[in-house]
């Protein structure tokens, strides 16, 4: 039927995931919900399994932590490593609402293992998600984290044929700084900035901050920032 029916099967699929949003806590979705989202989100038409990751999210904020470390956590680290590259984009979109539904713990036991993986991905858009969450990633791990798993990815983005994984990766990478502090924002943080503002491609180097800022005064604000706003700072 899912194979014939794909449209159905996703329609399905959405109207399931808004009527979670709805439901009280665990004894509902444990019961009723969670075999059928295990069942929709194995289906062989990945424009379902893309539906998985953000129902995913929100089954996860129904359940006690044990049941959706126990039940759904398999299902998002298998939609994290995906055949299709549009469900494993799916999963770096919406990395910091999967890390917000199972918490703390299995984010730094867990899903940050999964975010650098697809930091790496050898799909160009997939790593394009990524690099635009990496900084919000970032704030929800340990600074050790970031620099043993986040850091080093950057780096390898930092150099990607990618122009569009650069200029992502370009748009966030020194509002790390809090996280990193200011001798590992110095040491790592400022040379990969530096790398990207030098880049050959306009897309990349002319990169604009949120509020339009030119790259070369955004690039004095974040080194302001590195520097006058960590503690300890005089």
């Amino acid at each position: 039927m899912y194979v014939e029916f794909p449209l159905i099967v996703v329609s399905c699929f959405y109207v399931h995931f808004l009527f979670t949003q709805s439901l009280p806590q665990a004894d509902g979705v444990e019961k009723d919900l969670v075999p059928l989202f295990k069942s929709l989100a194995s289906d062989d038409q990945d424009s379902v399994r893309l539906l998985a990751v953000s129902n995913c999210a929100a089954i996860a904020k129904k359940l006690t932590p044990d049941f959706a470390s126990a039940e759904l956590l398999p299902i998002a680290l298998a939609l994290a490593v995906d055949k299709s590259w549009r469900v494993r984009w799916s999963v770096a979109d919406n990395i910091c609402a999967l890390c917000e539904s199972f918490g703390d713990a299995i984010t730094k036991a867990e899903l940050v293992n999964a975010f650098e993986r697809l930091l790496k991905d050898p799909e160009k858009e997939v790593r394009t998600a990524a690099a635009l969450k990496a900084t919000a990633v970032a704030n929800l791990v340990s600074a050790g984290d970031v620099l043993g798993k986040i850091l080093p990815c950057a780096r390898d983005l930092a150099a990607d044929e990618c122009e569009h994984v650069k200029s992502a990766l370009a748009s966030v990478i020194m509002d790390m700084a809090p996280v990193l502090g200011k001798e590992h924002t110095i040491n790592h943080l400022l040379p990969l900035f530096l790398q990207l503002l030098k880049d050959e491609s306009s897309e990349v180097n002319n990169h604009d901050s949120s509020d339009h800022t030119p790259a070369n005064n955004f690039s004095c604000k974040a080194l302001l920032f590195s520097f006058i706003s960590m503690p300890g700072s005089s």
